[in-house]
Formats: structure tokens, C-alpha cells, sequence
């Protein structure tokens, strides 16, 4: 879908790629196209492993965010499958500065388009 919304745009090959192919899982079972692998272009994967984190460290209304720590501990388990294992790897020898980037619990604001309702 979104690749389609921004079909217009002039994005380049590259942005479509990513933004097409990101929910495509290592292991072939993802969307659109079922990539796997290598076939999944490397900024999609790269994509899908921060999408993925930061889905999971951001409390949304139906649940609280898990730590950095258990995030990452979920990447490595679904990594070979879901993930590619070098994305991961490389994206947790980062684990200190990704801290930086969620030093406070991040939170949707009232009002806010999924924002918690007070």
C-alpha cells in the first residue's frame, strides 16, 4: 500500500525498494512477494529490523513497551527466520547509542493518533 501511495512520488528505485519490501521476512514467508534472503533488497532488512524494535520499545494503547534489552533479546530469537542475523548483530553492537534515542519511555500523546485515552 505503500508503495502504491507514493507511486507519484519521485522517490527513487532505492526509497520504493525499502518502502515495498520491509515486511518481507528472511526466511520467504513475509510480503508482498515472499523474498527471501538475499532477494530482500538490504535496505528493506535493515528497515524491517528497526521497524520491528521500534514497534516493540514504544508503549502503545493495548501494551507497554518492552525494555531495549528485551527487544533486542526478541530480534536474536526470530533472527535466521524473521531477520536477517547480521542486521541484528550489527544493530545490537549499538545498543548504547540506540539508548540515546529512547533514554524516556516514548509515549503517544492524548489526542494524538493512537494515543493513550486518559
Amino acid at each position: 500500500m505503500g508503495a502504491y501511495l507514493l507511486r507519484n512520488e519521485n522517490i527513487g528505485l532505492t526509497t520504493m525498494d525499502v518502502v515495498r519490501h520491509h515486511h518481507e521476512k528472511w526466511d520467504g514467508t513475509g510480503y508482498p512477494s515472499m523474498l527471501k534472503e538475499d532477494e530482500i533488497p538490504f535496505g528493506a532488512r535493515v528497515c524491517c529490523v528497526l521497524d520491528a524494535f521500534d514497534s516493540m520499545v514504544v508503549d502503545r494503547p493495548y501494551r507497554r513497551g518492552k525494555s531495549i534489552e528485551e527487544a533486542i533479546a526478541e530480534l536474536f530469537a526470530h533472527a535466521g527466520s524473521q531477520f536477517s542475523l547480521p542486521i541484528v548483530e550489527c544493530f545490537a553492537s549499538m545498543a548504547d547509542q540506540i539508548r540515546i534515542f529512547y533514554t524516556t519511555p516514548v509515549r503517544s500523546q492524548p489526542g494524538e493518533p493512537g494515543g493513550e485515552v486518559q
